[in-house]
């Protein structure tokens, strides 16, 4: 991992007029999914004009402890509070055990530098035990950024077993 390669050797996938790598796996057997929706309140202004733009990326940690970035929501413009429409279902099984979702704020006046992460701002991130998110279809947790003194926004997944 580097600051220009910041998710290692996973495919890349179209990410907002540039490319991020996303995990490539088949989809989970039925019943062996966890669809996940998102909201975000309370996020902090990250943008030196306006508030923030904030996009959700979701990764998994594999057999080797290694995250590997899963899936994302659409990314979304000047917001204090955002509601993703774009779920993520992430499998239910004994490989993956944890998830950690990051909220970024995306500078969008860098297009050619977009899919470079260290040209973003980190809000906030969380890891949550993927078991927590099956037994509280409705879970709520505070995102944690040290450069911000702790609390970054709070995120709310609504979960549905697929």
């Amino acid at each position: 991992m580097s600051a220009e390669d910041p998710f290692g050797d996973a495919p890349a996938a179209e990410f907002d007029g540039g490319t991020i790598p996303v995990m490539k796996l088949k989809d989970p057997e039925p019943g062996n999914g966890l669809q996940m929706r998102f909201s975000l309140d309370d996020i902090p202004k990250m943008d030196l004009l306006g508030k923030s733009d904030p996009q959700l990326l979701v990764f998994l940690m594999d057999h080797d402890e290694h995250w590997i970035l899963y899936g994302k929501t659409e990314w979304q413009k000047d917001k204090t509070s955002a509601v993703f429409d774009t779920p993520v279902t992430i499998p239910i099984d004994d490989e993956f055990k944890e998830v950690k979702i990051q909220a970024w704020d995306l500078d969008k006046f860098k297009p050619d530098q977009i899919d470079v992460m260290s040209n973003h701002d980190l809000i906030g991130t969380v890891t949550i035990n993927i078991r927590k998110l099956v037994d509280k279809p409705e879970y709520s947790t505070a995102l944690y950024n040290s450069k911000l003194s702790g609390d970054a926004g709070q995120l709310t997944i609504s979960s549905t077993r697929v």
